[in-house]
């Protein structure tokens, strides 16, 4: 697990499997965090690159004061 500091917001992710395999991207609903997936995880093939992160103010992503635009 890592932290990405984008500039305004550190997101916490989870990269898992080999950096070749085919990626799955689990995106978490809002109030929980990608802890939501763990259960999931040990049923899927190897062979995924599996990513998962906490969106913004969710989980250990941290949240900085608003506003914030669409593309943030």
């Amino acid at each position: 697990m890592q932290m990405i500091d984008t500039g305004d917001v550190k997101v916490h992710v989870d990269v898992r499997g080999p950096e070749d395999g085919p990626a799955v991207v689990f995106s978490n609903s809002l109030g929980t965090d990608f802890r939501l997936w763990d259960k999931i995880l040990p049923q899927l093939p190897e062979t995924l690159r599996i990513v998962r992160y906490d969106k913004r103010g969710h989980g250990l992503t941290s949240c900085p004061r608003g506003p914030y635009g669409m593309g943030q």
